[in-house]
């Protein structure tokens, strides 16, 4: 895993883990990368929870 973004208005910091392949991902196109940094904390770890889903769910399909 690569980055971990904290919640900058949380009391307690909310870790959401980014995978590599999901930040490379996102890095490949600027405002994407940019975007993605400028949502809420609870957005970004829907966004992650929602691409590590379909890919889990894309793994299970291809087995």
């Amino acid at each position: 895993m690569a980055t971990i973004y904290r919640d900058r208005d949380a009391h307690h910091a909310k870790e959401i883990p980014l995978t590599s392949e999901i930040e490379k991902a996102l890095k490949t196109n600027k405002k994407a990368w940019e975007n993605f940094n400028n949502l809420a904390s609870s957005y970004r770890k829907q966004y992650v929870g929602w691409l590590r889903s379909a890919k889990s769910r894309k793994q299970w399909k291809d087995g």
